[in-house]
């Protein structure tokens, strides 16, 4: 993780965490030293005075005051601001200007006044660096505790779960004093359809799957973007290579949950279709569904069959209907009945679909907002249908 972050800010400045290194050093150094814990306190705002009674009290510290290096790293940039998160123009651009400024002092009195500046962006009076209290909000299980919000989850997962945890062993990163006693590894990933995007900046993907591990499983590695950056809102100052990923990764799901629904085949004895204005499908009891949301489209819950996958590369596409009256949404599906005659249904601007109550033991289903709907081909239609009801 950190390793990642000293490559990061080297990529804004390759002295910044060159800075950073004597900076930290420094501090890990005069820990040693019960003089020096007067001006420590007040150099980086403490709430109480300094103690270092045990290894992970220095140990927590040092985590504490780094951490404003690695949370600016790893959501740098990102587009949080619909979020209202504070501190988002804290960016490594920022922290890297600090730590460059020598009117500031030596890099000790720099790495000091970043930590200052974090306190004023997130209006705290002060930095609390108590190991004990720490642990008290950890073992304080109540959703009222002061760390139910994500924090105490969070580090259990990260620690027990993942095992992963920001450490100093390596020598390839810039901060001191928290190191870690125990290692392991395992990537055993026995699954499929699953994508792994990370971005270039956000130190997590150091310990992420950054190339295929096979076709099923595929990695989208973002050059330039930090933490989740694919997983928000997109703008018009997002990254060529951002908006190809959210672009990839939405044509993956598109193509897993096709090859699902193609999957899914009806066994039910055949209905004749019946000629009439509004008409109605009919399923088989043990038919299941799933869910697909097409962004200001539809919202299609079904359970059906087809022959193949094609079928459903021709699902939604702008075009103009028979009569070449222009429409936004097509919506296409070939059924090859269990008779082997061919029909196809479209429906133009079809804006959402739900469950009706089952008839006769069988899963209904309910188009809204229905501005076209046609029968092409002659002759009855078998397999299962009953044919579509437009609300």
């Amino acid at each position: 993780y950190l390793e990642v972050v000293r490559r990061s800010l080297a990529a804004e400045n390759p002295e910044c965490p060159l800075l950073v290194k004597e900076a930290s050093n420094t501090l890990y150094q005069r820990l040693k030293d019960p003089k020096t814990y007067d001006n420590i306190t007040a150099d980086f705002s403490l709430c109480t005075k300094l103690q270092v009674r045990t290894e992970m009290d220095a140990a927590y510290f040092l985590e504490t005051v780094a951490g404003n290096f690695m949370d600016v790293v790893q959501y740098n940039e990102d587009n949080r601001d619909f979020e209202g998160v504070v501190g988002t123009n804290i960016t490594i651009k920022v922290l890297c200007g600090v730590m460059a400024d020598a009117s500031l002092g030596d890099p000790y009195s720099r790495y000091a006044a970043v930590a200052q500046l974090m306190l004023k962006t997130f209006s705290q009076k002060c930095l609390d660096v108590n190991y004990t209290t720490y642990l008290m909000e950890m073992r304080n299980t109540s959703w009222s505790g002061p760390a139910s919000g994500g924090g105490r989850q969070w580090v259990y997962q990260t620690c027990t779960e993942f095992g992963f945890y920001q450490t100093t062993d390596s020598p390839n990163q810039p901060f001191s004093g928290f190191p870690l006693h125990y290692l392991g590894t395992g990537y055993d990933i026995r699954t499929t359809r699953i994508v792994f995007p990370n971005g270039s900046i956000d130190p997590w993907h150091a310990l992420g799957i950054t190339q295929d591990i096979n076709k099923d499983l595929p990695a989208v590695f973002i050059k330039g973007t930090a933490h989740c950056a694919n997983m928000y809102p997109a703008r018009e100052q997002d990254l060529p290579q951002l908006t190809m990923a959210r672009d990839h990764v939405y044509l993956l799901l598109q193509k897993w949950l096709t090859e699902l629904l193609c999957q899914e085949l009806i066994t039910v004895p055949p209905v004749e279709w019946q000629r009439q204005e509004t008409i109605a499908i009919d399923y088989g009891r043990n038919s299941s569904y799933i869910d697909v949301l097409v962004p200001n489209f539809l919202h299609l819950r079904m359970s059906f069959s087809c022959e193949n996958r094609d079928v459903y590369g021709r699902m939604l596409r702008k075009a103009e209907d028979t009569s070449g009256r222009p429409v936004s949404h097509r919506f296409h599906h070939d059924f090859t009945t269990f008779s082997g005659r061919k029909s196809r249904f479209l429906f133009a601007k079809a804006d959402w679909l739900q469950p009706l109550p089952a008839q006769r033991g069988g899963l209904g289903l309910e188009v809204g907002g229905v501005h076209a709907l046609r029968r092409h081909g002659a002759g009855p239609v078998s397999g299962g249908f009953k044919g579509f009801k437009a609300l």
